[in-house]
């Protein structure tokens, strides 16, 4: 019983070494141009556990639109949604859409947030959650975003280039980290008997 119950606790420990810290970075240049058909958006696939960056570069030309759509796993959840970077030209904003689905509206009305933003880099960033729906009329950002799909939407809309930088920080879910400490509890409690 005792190898069973150190077993167990070693597989535990295991399972919370293989979650990585640092989430992961999708970079335009290296992964090639963003999709701009709001119906079929580049996927990321899942998030993993940490700062997860989308970085690209929204250019001039006409219908050069960035769209991406990410999940967030089960037990999982978005406490942080800051937009590190969007550098408009000529100052007009540049429009950032967010929405929860895998698809984006041509409504900008049915996104969560939709507005023209201006962050230049080394600037303070923009936090999203918690936040309203943008000068587009968005329904408004909730202070945390559970599992499912999501779909960014960036387009310059001003005559020059604009980087931009989107970090997404995802932790388990209160939930699923109490329920990790409780067979921990068990297991410990199980051990000293």
């Amino acid at each position: 019983m005792k190898k069973l119950t150190l077993t167990c606790l070693v597989l535990a420990l295991l399972s919370l070494t293989a979650i990585p810290a640092n989430g992961q970075i999708f970079d335009e240049a290296a992964l090639g141009d963003f999709s701009g058909d709001s119906a079929a958006p580049t996927s990321l696939g899942t998030l993993l556990t940490g700062v997860n960056s989308i970085i690209g570069t929204s250019t001039t030309g006409p219908g050069d639109n960035d769209l991406v759509t990410f999940s967030i796993a089960a037990g999982q959840q978005v406490t942080s949604l800051e937009i590190i970077e969007f550098d408009p030209s000529a100052g007009v904003g540049s429009f950032f859409g967010f929405d929860n689905d895998n698809i984006a509206s041509a409504n900008a009305g049915d996104f969560l947030f939709a507005g023209l933003v201006n962050v230049t880099a080394g600037s303070a960033p923009i936090e999203l959650l918690g936040g309203g729906g943008g000068s587009f009329g968005g329904q408004g950002v909730p202070t945390t975003l559970g599992a499912g799909d999501y779909v960014v939407f960036f387009n310059e809309t001003g005559p020059v280039d604009a980087n931009y930088q989107l970090n997404i920080s995802v932790v388990p879910e209160p939930g699923s980290l109490a329920l990790l400490a409780a067979g921990f509890g068990m297991l410990l409690t199980r051990r000293k008997r």
